[in-house]
Protein backbone atom coordinates (compact mmCIF):
# COMPACT_ATOMS: atom_id res chain seq x y z
CA UNK A 1 0.00 0.00 0.00
CA UNK A 2 1.57 3.80 -1.08
CA UNK A 3 1.75 6.09 1.78
CA UNK A 4 2.11 9.43 1.47
CA UNK A 5 5.80 9.48 3.17
CA UNK A 6 3.95 11.89 5.94
CA UNK A 7 4.81 9.09 8.76
CA UNK A 8 7.90 9.26 10.97
CA UNK A 9 10.25 6.69 9.56
CA UNK A 10 13.80 5.76 8.79
CA UNK A 11 14.93 7.97 5.64
CA UNK A 12 16.17 6.75 2.39
CA UNK A 13 19.32 8.43 2.75
CA UNK A 14 20.58 7.10 6.19
CA UNK A 15 20.05 3.47 4.87
CA UNK A 16 22.68 1.41 4.05
CA UNK A 17 22.58 -0.03 0.56
CA UNK A 18 23.18 -3.72 2.31
CA UNK A 19 19.46 -3.11 3.93
CA UNK A 20 18.11 -3.10 0.25
CA UNK A 21 20.21 -4.86 -1.72
CA UNK A 22 17.25 -8.05 -0.66
CA UNK A 23 14.29 -5.88 -0.82
CA UNK A 24 11.40 -7.55 -2.92
CA UNK A 25 10.76 -3.90 -4.91
CA UNK A 26 14.30 -3.53 -5.88
CA UNK A 27 14.02 -7.11 -6.96
CA UNK A 28 10.80 -6.13 -8.88
CA UNK A 29 11.93 -3.32 -10.61
CA UNK A 30 14.53 -5.44 -12.03
CA UNK A 31 12.52 -8.10 -13.50
CA UNK A 32 10.35 -5.31 -14.87
CA UNK A 33 12.94 -3.70 -17.14
CA UNK A 34 14.69 -6.64 -18.48
CA UNK A 35 13.68 -8.31 -21.76
CA UNK A 36 11.73 -11.41 -21.46
CA UNK A 37 14.68 -14.20 -22.75
CA UNK A 38 13.86 -15.37 -26.35
CA UNK A 39 16.04 -17.64 -29.18
CA UNK A 40 17.86 -14.41 -30.19
CA UNK A 41 19.25 -14.04 -26.77
CA UNK A 42 20.49 -17.46 -25.65
CA UNK A 43 22.13 -17.58 -22.17
CA UNK A 44 25.24 -19.53 -22.12
CA UNK A 45 25.49 -21.64 -18.86
CA UNK A 46 28.88 -21.80 -18.61
CA UNK A 47 29.57 -18.16 -18.67
CA UNK A 48 26.84 -17.61 -16.03
CA UNK A 49 28.84 -20.16 -13.57
CA UNK A 50 31.76 -18.46 -14.61
CA UNK A 51 30.60 -14.83 -13.25
CA UNK A 52 29.08 -16.20 -10.37
CA UNK A 53 32.34 -17.65 -9.24
CA UNK A 54 33.75 -14.24 -9.83
CA UNK A 55 30.71 -12.58 -7.88
CA UNK A 56 31.30 -14.70 -5.15
CA UNK A 57 35.09 -14.27 -5.02
CA UNK A 58 34.12 -10.40 -4.99
CA UNK A 59 31.69 -10.24 -2.25
CA UNK A 60 34.37 -12.65 0.07
CA UNK A 61 37.11 -9.82 -0.87
CA UNK A 62 34.30 -7.05 0.09
CA UNK A 63 33.56 -7.87 3.02
CA UNK A 64 37.20 -8.82 4.27
CA UNK A 65 38.13 -4.96 3.48
CA UNK A 66 34.41 -4.23 5.05
CA UNK A 67 36.01 -5.80 8.18
CA UNK A 68 38.70 -3.88 8.76
CA UNK A 69 36.90 -0.06 8.08
CA UNK A 70 36.01 1.87 10.50
CA UNK A 71 31.79 2.19 10.06
CA UNK A 72 32.41 5.75 9.09
CA UNK A 73 34.40 4.80 6.02
CA UNK A 74 31.73 2.08 4.75
CA UNK A 75 29.63 4.05 2.21
CA UNK A 76 31.53 3.24 -0.98
CA UNK A 77 32.31 -0.79 -0.07
CA UNK A 78 28.47 -1.02 1.16
CA UNK A 79 27.27 -0.01 -2.07
CA UNK A 80 29.90 -2.18 -4.46
CA UNK A 81 29.31 -5.11 -1.88
CA UNK A 82 25.00 -4.64 -2.22
CA UNK A 83 25.76 -4.68 -6.01
CA UNK A 84 27.68 -7.73 -5.95
CA UNK A 85 25.34 -9.70 -4.26
CA UNK A 86 22.63 -8.73 -6.28
CA UNK A 87 24.14 -9.47 -9.22
CA UNK A 88 25.19 -12.88 -7.78
CA UNK A 89 21.59 -13.91 -6.51
CA UNK A 90 20.28 -13.26 -10.01
CA UNK A 91 23.01 -15.19 -11.16
CA UNK A 92 22.23 -17.45 -9.40
CA UNK A 93 19.02 -17.82 -10.34
CA UNK A 94 19.91 -17.95 -14.27
CA UNK A 95 22.03 -20.97 -13.46
CA UNK A 96 19.46 -22.62 -11.72
CA UNK A 97 18.34 -26.27 -13.07
CA UNK A 98 14.82 -25.68 -13.11
CA UNK A 99 14.20 -28.15 -15.91
CA UNK A 100 15.84 -30.89 -13.98
CA UNK A 101 13.15 -30.86 -11.22
CA UNK A 102 10.66 -33.62 -11.31
CA UNK A 103 7.17 -32.36 -13.00
CA UNK A 104 5.35 -32.78 -9.51
CA UNK A 105 8.00 -30.26 -7.83
CA UNK A 106 7.80 -28.04 -10.74
CA UNK A 107 3.85 -28.37 -10.56
CA UNK A 108 4.47 -27.07 -7.26
CA UNK A 109 6.39 -24.17 -8.26
CA UNK A 110 3.43 -23.01 -11.33
CA UNK A 111 1.26 -23.14 -8.51
CA UNK A 112 2.92 -20.85 -6.27
CA UNK A 113 3.34 -18.29 -9.00
CA UNK A 114 -0.52 -18.80 -9.77
CA UNK A 115 -1.12 -17.88 -6.28
CA UNK A 116 0.92 -14.89 -5.83
CA UNK A 117 -0.92 -13.43 -8.91
CA UNK A 118 -2.80 -10.00 -8.28
CA UNK A 119 -5.98 -10.85 -9.16
CA UNK A 120 -7.55 -13.15 -11.99
CA UNK A 121 -6.36 -10.81 -14.59
CA UNK A 122 -2.88 -11.83 -13.80
CA UNK A 123 -3.44 -15.29 -12.98
CA UNK A 124 -5.02 -15.69 -16.92
CA UNK A 125 -1.70 -14.38 -17.84
CA UNK A 126 0.65 -16.39 -15.93
CA UNK A 127 -1.19 -19.55 -16.78
CA UNK A 128 -0.53 -18.39 -20.92
CA UNK A 129 2.87 -17.28 -20.32
CA UNK A 130 3.99 -20.61 -18.09
CA UNK A 131 2.42 -22.77 -21.55
CA UNK A 132 4.52 -20.73 -23.71
CA UNK A 133 8.25 -21.28 -21.85
CA UNK A 134 8.78 -24.74 -23.18
CA UNK A 135 7.38 -27.96 -24.38
CA UNK A 136 8.40 -29.37 -20.87
CA UNK A 137 6.83 -26.76 -18.96
CA UNK A 138 3.39 -26.97 -20.90
CA UNK A 139 3.42 -30.64 -20.46
CA UNK A 140 3.81 -30.21 -17.02
CA UNK A 141 0.94 -27.45 -16.39
CA UNK A 142 -1.31 -29.01 -19.14
CA UNK A 143 -1.04 -32.70 -17.39
CA UNK A 144 -1.78 -31.01 -14.12
CA UNK A 145 -5.51 -30.72 -13.44
CA UNK A 146 -5.13 -28.01 -10.57
CA UNK A 147 -3.59 -25.62 -12.35
CA UNK A 148 -6.67 -25.07 -14.42
CA UNK A 149 -9.30 -25.54 -11.78
CA UNK A 150 -9.53 -21.89 -10.84
CA UNK A 151 -11.26 -20.29 -14.11
CA UNK A 152 -12.40 -16.44 -14.68
CA UNK A 153 -13.40 -16.36 -18.45
CA UNK A 154 -12.29 -13.55 -19.82
CA UNK A 155 -12.70 -14.85 -23.32
CA UNK A 156 -16.14 -14.08 -25.19
CA UNK A 157 -18.82 -16.82 -26.10
CA UNK A 158 -18.53 -19.17 -27.05
CA UNK A 159 -15.69 -19.26 -24.22
CA UNK A 160 -13.50 -21.11 -26.49
CA UNK A 161 -9.66 -20.95 -24.43
CA UNK A 162 -11.74 -20.93 -20.90
CA UNK A 163 -14.08 -24.26 -21.61
CA UNK A 164 -10.29 -25.94 -22.74
CA UNK A 165 -9.42 -24.89 -19.49
CA UNK A 166 -12.06 -26.55 -18.06
CA UNK A 167 -11.53 -29.52 -19.96
CA UNK A 168 -8.17 -29.99 -18.87
CA UNK A 169 -9.04 -29.71 -15.22
CA UNK A 170 -10.41 -33.19 -15.85
CA UNK A 171 -11.92 -34.50 -12.20
CA UNK A 172 -10.48 -31.06 -9.97
CA UNK A 173 -12.95 -29.26 -8.35
CA UNK A 174 -14.00 -26.58 -10.59
CA UNK A 175 -13.80 -22.63 -9.49
CA UNK A 176 -16.11 -20.78 -12.00
CA UNK A 177 -16.74 -17.74 -12.43
CA UNK A 178 -17.96 -15.65 -15.61
CA UNK A 179 -19.27 -11.94 -16.22
CA UNK A 180 -20.73 -10.06 -18.82
CA UNK A 181 -18.09 -9.17 -22.23
CA UNK A 182 -16.01 -6.00 -21.13
CA UNK A 183 -14.94 -3.56 -23.68
CA UNK A 184 -11.58 -4.57 -24.99
CA UNK A 185 -8.33 -2.00 -25.91
CA UNK A 186 -9.03 -0.22 -29.30
CA UNK A 187 -13.04 -0.99 -28.82
CA UNK A 188 -15.34 2.39 -28.77
CA UNK A 189 -18.54 0.63 -27.33
CA UNK A 190 -19.42 -2.62 -25.06
CA UNK A 191 -20.40 -5.41 -26.56
CA UNK A 192 -23.53 -7.47 -26.57
CA UNK A 193 -24.78 -8.22 -23.55
CA UNK A 194 -25.31 -12.06 -22.68
CA UNK A 195 -28.50 -13.50 -23.93
CA UNK A 196 -30.24 -16.12 -22.47
CA UNK A 197 -28.79 -19.08 -25.46
CA UNK A 198 -25.16 -17.97 -25.08
CA UNK A 199 -26.11 -18.85 -21.13
CA UNK A 200 -27.48 -21.68 -22.18
CA UNK A 201 -24.93 -22.94 -24.17
CA UNK A 202 -22.30 -22.22 -21.60
CA UNK A 203 -24.08 -24.08 -18.56
CA UNK A 204 -24.35 -26.66 -20.56
CA UNK A 205 -20.86 -27.03 -21.14
CA UNK A 206 -20.13 -26.54 -16.96
CA UNK A 207 -23.12 -28.45 -15.77
CA UNK A 208 -21.69 -32.07 -17.36
CA UNK A 209 -19.68 -31.60 -14.76
CA UNK A 210 -22.06 -30.73 -12.06
CA UNK A 211 -20.66 -33.09 -9.35
CA UNK A 212 -17.15 -30.78 -10.02
CA UNK A 213 -18.12 -27.49 -9.44
CA UNK A 214 -17.55 -26.35 -6.31
CA UNK A 215 -17.86 -22.45 -7.14
CA UNK A 216 -19.99 -20.61 -9.86
CA UNK A 217 -19.96 -16.64 -9.69
CA UNK A 218 -22.09 -15.48 -12.58
CA UNK A 219 -23.14 -12.01 -13.47
CA UNK A 220 -25.08 -10.85 -16.11
CA UNK A 221 -26.96 -7.93 -16.90
CA UNK A 222 -30.73 -9.66 -17.82
CA UNK A 223 -33.29 -11.31 -16.17
CA UNK A 224 -33.73 -13.58 -18.76
CA UNK A 225 -29.98 -14.58 -18.89
CA UNK A 226 -30.22 -14.95 -15.00
CA UNK A 227 -33.31 -17.35 -15.25
CA UNK A 228 -31.28 -19.11 -17.76
CA UNK A 229 -28.55 -20.14 -15.14
CA UNK A 230 -31.12 -21.44 -12.62
CA UNK A 231 -33.14 -23.02 -14.92
CA UNK A 232 -30.36 -25.22 -15.82
CA UNK A 233 -28.97 -25.54 -12.53
CA UNK A 234 -32.78 -27.22 -11.61
CA UNK A 235 -32.67 -29.64 -14.79
CA UNK A 236 -28.81 -30.61 -14.12
CA UNK A 237 -27.50 -33.61 -11.38
CA UNK A 238 -27.43 -32.77 -8.04
CA UNK A 239 -24.28 -30.61 -7.21
CA UNK A 240 -22.69 -32.52 -4.85
CA UNK A 241 -19.29 -30.42 -4.50
CA UNK A 242 -21.35 -27.07 -4.47
CA UNK A 243 -20.15 -24.47 -1.78
CA UNK A 244 -20.26 -21.20 -3.46
CA UNK A 245 -22.85 -19.80 -5.35
CA UNK A 246 -23.36 -16.20 -6.74
CA UNK A 247 -25.82 -14.93 -9.34
CA UNK A 248 -25.82 -11.35 -10.20
CA UNK A 249 -28.14 -9.47 -12.54
CA UNK A 250 -26.74 -6.15 -12.90
CA UNK A 251 -29.19 -4.90 -15.04
CA UNK A 252 -31.44 -2.14 -13.39
CA UNK A 253 -33.28 -3.19 -10.16
CA UNK A 254 -37.08 -2.72 -9.45
CA UNK A 255 -38.86 -0.99 -6.02
CA UNK A 256 -37.20 -1.34 -2.81
CA UNK A 257 -37.96 -4.14 -0.23
CA UNK A 258 -38.23 -1.46 2.20
CA UNK A 259 -41.87 -0.64 0.58
CA UNK A 260 -44.61 -2.35 2.98
CA UNK A 261 -46.10 -5.00 1.47
CA UNK A 262 -48.97 -6.71 2.26
CA UNK A 263 -48.44 -10.49 3.75
CA UNK A 264 -49.71 -13.38 0.79
CA UNK A 265 -50.03 -17.18 1.06
CA UNK A 266 -47.48 -19.17 2.15
CA UNK A 267 -47.06 -20.99 -1.44
CA UNK A 268 -46.44 -17.32 -2.97
CA UNK A 269 -42.93 -18.04 -4.51
CA UNK A 270 -43.90 -21.11 -6.29
CA UNK A 271 -43.67 -18.94 -9.77
CA UNK A 272 -39.69 -18.54 -9.26
CA UNK A 273 -37.25 -21.02 -9.40
CA UNK A 274 -36.37 -23.79 -6.74
CA UNK A 275 -32.49 -23.67 -6.61
CA UNK A 276 -31.09 -26.52 -7.55
CA UNK A 277 -34.08 -28.74 -7.93
CA UNK A 278 -33.98 -28.33 -4.05
CA UNK A 279 -30.62 -30.24 -3.07
CA UNK A 280 -27.17 -28.55 -2.35
CA UNK A 281 -25.70 -30.75 0.42
CA UNK A 282 -22.29 -28.89 0.82
CA UNK A 283 -23.81 -25.23 -0.07
CA UNK A 284 -22.44 -22.64 2.09
CA UNK A 285 -22.08 -19.47 0.41
CA UNK A 286 -24.90 -18.08 -1.07
CA UNK A 287 -25.56 -14.59 -2.64
CA UNK A 288 -28.43 -13.38 -4.91
CA UNK A 289 -28.37 -10.26 -6.24
CA UNK A 290 -31.51 -8.09 -8.06
CA UNK A 291 -33.13 -11.65 -9.14
CA UNK A 292 -36.14 -13.80 -7.71
CA UNK A 293 -35.74 -17.76 -6.11
CA UNK A 294 -38.31 -19.85 -4.54
CA UNK A 295 -37.29 -19.06 -0.80
CA UNK A 296 -39.90 -22.02 0.36
CA UNK A 297 -38.21 -24.90 -1.28
CA UNK A 298 -34.65 -23.75 -1.96
CA UNK A 299 -31.98 -25.60 -0.05
CA UNK A 300 -31.01 -22.43 2.21
CA UNK A 301 -29.40 -24.14 5.72
CA UNK A 302 -26.27 -24.43 7.62
CA UNK A 303 -24.64 -21.43 5.42
CA UNK A 304 -22.01 -19.31 6.51
CA UNK A 305 -22.30 -16.29 4.17
CA UNK A 306 -25.88 -15.11 3.04
CA UNK A 307 -25.45 -11.95 0.80
CA UNK A 308 -28.86 -10.57 -0.74
CA UNK A 309 -28.95 -7.81 -3.12
CA UNK A 310 -31.53 -5.06 -4.96
CA UNK A 311 -34.34 -7.23 -4.69
CA UNK A 312 -37.85 -5.99 -5.36
CA UNK A 313 -40.32 -6.55 -2.41
CA UNK A 314 -42.09 -9.51 -4.84
CA UNK A 315 -38.96 -11.55 -4.39
CA UNK A 316 -38.14 -10.92 -1.08
CA UNK A 317 -38.77 -14.03 1.24
CA UNK A 318 -41.35 -13.31 3.89
CA UNK A 319 -40.51 -12.62 7.03
CA UNK A 320 -41.53 -16.39 8.55
CA UNK A 321 -39.54 -18.01 6.04
CA UNK A 322 -36.72 -15.67 6.40
CA UNK A 323 -36.29 -16.41 10.36
CA UNK A 324 -36.51 -20.24 9.22
CA UNK A 325 -33.33 -19.42 7.02
CA UNK A 326 -31.59 -17.42 10.14
CA UNK A 327 -32.05 -20.43 12.44
CA UNK A 328 -31.28 -23.21 10.14
CA UNK A 329 -27.95 -21.54 9.81
CA UNK A 330 -26.09 -21.45 13.16
CA UNK A 331 -22.86 -21.04 12.28
CA UNK A 332 -23.58 -17.54 9.87
CA UNK A 333 -20.40 -16.02 9.81
CA UNK A 334 -21.46 -12.89 7.46
CA UNK A 335 -24.76 -11.16 6.41
CA UNK A 336 -25.32 -8.55 3.66
CA UNK A 337 -28.88 -7.33 2.86
CA UNK A 338 -28.13 -4.12 0.16
CA UNK A 339 -31.19 -3.20 -0.93
CA UNK A 340 -32.67 -6.32 0.13
CA UNK A 341 -34.05 -8.65 2.99
CA UNK A 342 -37.46 -9.92 4.60
CA UNK A 343 -40.22 -8.90 3.22
CA UNK A 344 -41.63 -5.40 4.82
CA UNK A 345 -45.11 -6.03 6.34
CA UNK A 346 -48.15 -4.03 7.76
CA UNK A 347 -47.74 -4.35 11.79
CA UNK A 348 -51.33 -5.84 11.47
CA UNK A 349 -49.46 -8.89 10.29
CA UNK A 350 -46.23 -8.77 12.20
CA UNK A 351 -44.98 -11.96 13.56
CA UNK A 352 -45.24 -12.65 17.52
CA UNK A 353 -41.64 -14.54 17.12
CA UNK A 354 -38.46 -13.65 19.10
CA UNK A 355 -35.39 -12.71 17.43
CA UNK A 356 -33.13 -15.35 16.21
CA UNK A 357 -30.07 -15.25 18.08
CA UNK A 358 -26.93 -15.08 15.71
CA UNK A 359 -24.25 -16.50 17.64
CA UNK A 360 -21.34 -16.83 15.35
CA UNK A 361 -22.35 -13.99 12.79
CA UNK A 362 -19.03 -11.56 12.95
CA UNK A 363 -19.35 -9.22 9.64
CA UNK A 364 -22.80 -7.49 8.63
CA UNK A 365 -23.57 -5.32 6.16
CA UNK A 366 -27.11 -3.41 5.78
CA UNK A 367 -27.44 -0.97 2.62
CA UNK A 368 -29.95 1.10 1.42
CA UNK A 369 -32.87 1.14 3.28
CA UNK A 370 -35.16 3.37 4.66
CA UNK A 371 -34.68 3.66 8.86
CA UNK A 372 -37.87 2.30 9.72
CA UNK A 373 -36.90 -1.11 7.38
CA UNK A 374 -33.26 -1.06 8.70
CA UNK A 375 -34.95 -1.00 12.19
CA UNK A 376 -37.64 -3.98 11.13
CA UNK A 377 -34.10 -5.98 10.22
CA UNK A 378 -32.49 -5.64 13.38
CA UNK A 379 -35.62 -6.18 15.54
CA UNK A 380 -35.43 -10.12 14.53
CA UNK A 381 -32.03 -10.94 15.28
CA UNK A 382 -29.17 -10.45 17.91
CA UNK A 383 -25.66 -10.54 17.22
CA UNK A 384 -23.26 -10.84 20.31
CA UNK A 385 -20.17 -11.67 18.52
CA UNK A 386 -20.25 -9.25 16.00
CA UNK A 387 -16.91 -7.59 15.22
CA UNK A 388 -17.37 -5.93 11.79
CA UNK A 389 -20.36 -3.58 10.69
CA UNK A 390 -21.24 -1.66 7.44
CA UNK A 391 -24.02 0.57 7.15
CA UNK A 392 -24.04 2.23 3.77
CA UNK A 393 -26.30 4.54 1.69
CA UNK A 394 -28.96 5.54 4.90
CA UNK A 395 -29.34 8.44 3.10
CA UNK A 396 -33.28 9.15 2.71
CA UNK A 397 -34.10 9.71 6.21
CA UNK A 398 -32.85 11.05 9.59
CA UNK A 399 -31.40 7.50 10.64
CA UNK A 400 -30.65 9.05 14.78
CA UNK A 401 -33.42 6.37 15.93
CA UNK A 402 -31.69 3.79 14.51
CA UNK A 403 -28.14 4.07 16.36
CA UNK A 404 -30.69 4.52 19.40
CA UNK A 405 -32.25 1.01 18.79
CA UNK A 406 -28.39 -0.48 18.58
CA UNK A 407 -27.39 0.13 21.78
CA UNK A 408 -25.55 -2.34 23.14
CA UNK A 409 -26.24 -4.87 20.71
CA UNK A 410 -23.14 -5.05 19.75
CA UNK A 411 -20.29 -5.26 22.54
CA UNK A 412 -17.42 -6.89 20.62
CA UNK A 413 -17.42 -5.09 17.58
CA UNK A 414 -14.26 -3.70 16.10
CA UNK A 415 -14.51 -2.47 12.87
CA UNK A 416 -17.21 -0.22 12.17
CA UNK A 417 -18.08 1.43 8.71
CA UNK A 418 -20.30 4.15 8.23
CA UNK A 419 -20.71 4.91 4.66
CA UNK A 420 -23.48 8.27 3.64
CA UNK A 421 -25.33 8.16 7.04
CA UNK A 422 -27.71 11.16 7.68
CA UNK A 423 -28.54 12.07 11.04
CA UNK A 424 -30.55 15.07 12.29
CA UNK A 425 -28.35 17.59 14.24
CA UNK A 426 -30.37 17.58 17.55
CA UNK A 427 -29.69 17.06 21.46
CA UNK A 428 -31.32 13.46 21.40
CA UNK A 429 -29.35 12.21 18.55
CA UNK A 430 -26.36 13.07 19.65
CA UNK A 431 -27.38 10.94 23.55
CA UNK A 432 -28.16 8.24 21.04
CA UNK A 433 -24.38 8.31 19.00
CA UNK A 434 -22.91 9.33 22.32
CA UNK A 435 -24.66 5.60 24.25
CA UNK A 436 -23.89 3.96 20.99
CA UNK A 437 -20.37 4.93 21.11
CA UNK A 438 -20.40 4.05 24.93
CA UNK A 439 -21.55 0.86 24.26
CA UNK A 440 -18.81 -0.51 21.14
CA UNK A 441 -16.07 -0.23 23.63
CA UNK A 442 -13.78 -2.40 21.65
CA UNK A 443 -13.67 -0.13 18.81
CA UNK A 444 -10.34 -0.42 17.06
CA UNK A 445 -11.46 0.83 13.33
CA UNK A 446 -13.61 3.37 12.10
CA UNK A 447 -14.31 4.18 8.10
CA UNK A 448 -16.34 7.06 7.41
CA UNK A 449 -17.87 8.65 3.82
CA UNK A 450 -20.08 11.11 3.70
CA UNK A 451 -21.46 10.55 7.25
CA UNK A 452 -23.17 13.10 9.50
CA UNK A 453 -21.11 15.62 11.33
CA UNK A 454 -22.88 14.65 14.06
CA UNK A 455 -21.37 11.02 14.10
CA UNK A 456 -18.16 12.32 14.50
CA UNK A 457 -18.77 15.08 16.89
CA UNK A 458 -20.26 12.69 19.59
CA UNK A 459 -16.77 10.66 19.47
CA UNK A 460 -15.70 13.77 21.79
CA UNK A 461 -18.31 13.45 24.05
CA UNK A 462 -17.87 12.48 27.68
CA UNK A 463 -19.53 8.97 28.46
CA UNK A 464 -20.80 9.95 31.93
CA UNK A 465 -23.04 12.54 30.73
CA UNK A 466 -25.29 10.39 28.67
CA UNK A 467 -25.36 7.24 30.55
CA UNK A 468 -28.65 7.09 31.95
CA UNK A 469 -29.53 5.87 35.15
CA UNK A 470 -28.46 6.80 38.69
CA UNK A 471 -24.15 6.09 38.46
CA UNK A 472 -21.78 7.01 41.35
CA UNK A 473 -18.75 7.97 40.50
CA UNK A 474 -15.55 8.07 42.48
CA UNK A 475 -13.53 9.98 40.54
CA UNK A 476 -13.29 13.01 38.25
CA UNK A 477 -11.60 11.38 35.67
CA UNK A 478 -12.25 12.70 31.92
CA UNK A 479 -13.74 9.29 29.97
CA UNK A 480 -13.11 8.62 26.77
CA UNK A 481 -15.85 7.21 23.90
CA UNK A 482 -13.76 4.19 22.35
CA UNK A 483 -10.48 3.87 24.48
CA UNK A 484 -9.53 1.53 21.96
CA UNK A 485 -9.72 3.36 18.53
CA UNK A 486 -7.01 3.82 16.83
CA UNK A 487 -7.51 3.53 12.51
CA UNK A 488 -9.62 5.38 10.25
CA UNK A 489 -10.38 5.08 7.43
CA UNK A 490 -12.03 8.21 5.31
CA UNK A 491 -13.34 8.30 1.48
CA UNK A 492 -15.50 11.55 1.54
CA UNK A 493 -15.58 12.76 4.59
CA UNK A 494 -15.42 16.51 5.36
CA UNK A 495 -11.24 16.78 6.32
CA UNK A 496 -12.53 20.12 8.67
CA UNK A 497 -14.45 17.31 10.62
CA UNK A 498 -11.86 14.78 10.65
CA UNK A 499 -9.14 17.39 12.05
CA UNK A 500 -11.07 17.80 14.74
CA UNK A 501 -11.69 14.79 15.69
CA UNK A 502 -8.29 13.92 15.76
CA UNK A 503 -6.76 16.85 17.46
CA UNK A 504 -9.87 17.02 20.38
CA UNK A 505 -8.91 13.17 20.45
CA UNK A 506 -5.31 13.31 20.98
CA UNK A 507 -6.04 16.46 23.56
CA UNK A 508 -8.48 13.76 25.36
CA UNK A 509 -5.46 11.41 25.97
CA UNK A 510 -7.12 8.66 23.25
CA UNK A 511 -5.16 9.62 19.83
CA UNK A 512 -5.56 8.05 16.93
CA UNK A 513 -2.72 6.23 15.61
CA UNK A 514 -3.15 6.43 11.85
CA UNK A 515 -5.58 7.79 8.88
CA UNK A 516 -6.19 6.24 5.63
CA UNK A 517 -7.25 8.65 3.32
CA UNK A 518 -8.87 8.01 -0.59
CA UNK A 519 -7.09 10.59 -3.21
CA UNK A 520 -9.74 10.77 -5.21
CA UNK A 521 -11.55 13.26 -2.88
CA UNK A 522 -10.16 16.72 -3.48
CA UNK A 523 -10.52 18.18 0.26
CA UNK A 524 -7.38 15.67 0.66
CA UNK A 525 -5.06 18.05 -0.88
CA UNK A 526 -1.15 17.61 0.48
CA UNK A 527 -1.33 20.54 2.43
CA UNK A 528 -4.54 18.85 4.35
CA UNK A 529 -2.67 15.65 4.73
CA UNK A 530 -0.08 16.93 6.35
CA UNK A 531 -1.62 19.17 8.96
CA UNK A 532 -3.75 15.59 9.84
CA UNK A 533 -0.46 13.67 10.42
CA UNK A 534 0.77 16.29 12.96
CA UNK A 535 -2.00 14.97 15.39
CA UNK A 536 -1.31 10.96 14.76
CA UNK A 537 1.45 8.95 15.61
CA UNK A 538 2.34 6.78 12.10
CA UNK A 539 0.94 9.52 9.13
CA UNK A 540 -1.81 9.51 6.59
CA UNK A 541 -1.65 6.90 4.01
CA UNK A 542 -2.90 6.28 0.72
CA UNK A 543 -5.44 3.72 -0.27
CA UNK A 544 -6.13 3.03 -3.96
CA UNK A 545 -9.96 2.39 -3.71
CA UNK A 546 -12.97 2.08 -1.60
CA UNK A 547 -12.96 -1.59 -1.18
CA UNK A 548 -8.86 -1.82 -0.47
CA UNK A 549 -8.18 -3.30 3.15
CA UNK A 550 -5.62 -1.75 5.03
CA UNK A 551 -3.18 -3.88 6.87
CA UNK A 552 -5.17 -3.60 10.24
CA UNK A 553 -8.44 -4.50 8.81
CA UNK A 554 -6.50 -7.59 7.48
CA UNK A 555 -5.61 -8.49 11.01
CA UNK A 556 -8.85 -8.55 12.60
CA UNK A 557 -10.52 -10.22 9.74
CA UNK A 558 -8.10 -13.20 10.33
CA UNK A 559 -9.07 -13.16 13.76
CA UNK A 560 -12.56 -13.04 13.06
CA UNK A 561 -12.28 -16.38 10.64
CA UNK A 562 -10.36 -18.17 13.24
CA UNK A 563 -12.97 -17.06 15.91
CA UNK A 564 -15.64 -18.32 13.81
CA UNK A 565 -13.20 -21.44 12.75
CA UNK A 566 -13.17 -20.21 9.27
CA UNK A 567 -9.72 -19.77 9.02
CA UNK A 568 -8.64 -23.58 7.38
CA UNK A 569 -11.52 -23.35 5.03
CA UNK A 570 -10.88 -22.46 1.61
CA UNK A 571 -13.49 -20.87 0.89
CA UNK A 572 -12.47 -17.86 2.55
CA UNK A 573 -9.10 -17.40 1.30
CA UNK A 574 -10.27 -15.68 -2.16
CA UNK A 575 -13.63 -13.47 -2.00
CA UNK A 576 -13.14 -11.99 -5.88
Amino acid sequence: MADTNMQPEQSRESRSPLDTWNDPGLLATYLRKTKEPSGDRGVDPQSIRARAAYLRRRIEDLERVRSQLEPARLGLVDTELASARFKHKIALWLMFPINQLPPEILALIFHFVLNSSDGPHQAVWHRLVITWVCRYWRDVAINDKLFWNIIWFRDRPPYTRSLAWVDRAGSALLEIRIDEMKRRAGETEDPPKLTREQVNAVMDALLAKVSTLRTLVMVVHTRPAALAVLEKFRAAGQPVSLERFEIHRSGPPNESPSVVTPATHPDEGREHIVLFNGDAPRLKWLVINGVGIDWRQSPIANLTTIDLRRLSSPCCPPLDRWLDILQACPSLYRLALDAAGPKLQPDSDAISRPPVDLLNLRDLFIGDASVLYAKYIFTYMTTPALTCLTLLNLWNDDFGPLFDLLVGRFPNLRILALYHIQVARIDIHLNSLARFFDSIPRLQYLKLSRAAQLIGESLLENPREHRRGRIHYTDTKREVLCPELRWMTVHFQEVALVKTVLRRRRELGAPFQKVYYLPANPQYTKEAMEELATFLEDGVHRIPDNFAQTNEEKVVHREMLKAGKLDIVPLYDDVW
